[in-house]
């Protein structure tokens, strides 16, 4: 199991309640303090991300089609 000494966060019960409203029922009471780890590390990778202008741009290149040969 992960432990981390700041898992416990003002937010905690909220994620258990989230975890629990998507059918992570055991994983919100056998593994709490895995779950807080989780969302930290989630919250710490997107807050890595660059700021979007448009909130629904997409943060990769376009898709490009091949051309017919």
């Amino acid at each position: 199991m992960m432990t981390s000494q700041n898992a416990e966060t003002p937010l905690a019960p909220l994620f258990s309640l989230l975890a629990e409203d998507a059918g992570l029922q055991e994983v919100a009471t056998r593994y709490r303090q895995d779950l807080y780890v989780a969302v930290q590390s989630a919250m710490q990778l997107r807050n890595a991300l660059l700021a979007l202008d448009d909130v629904a741009a997409e943060p990769w290149p376009p898709m490009q089609t091949r051309t017919a040969i």
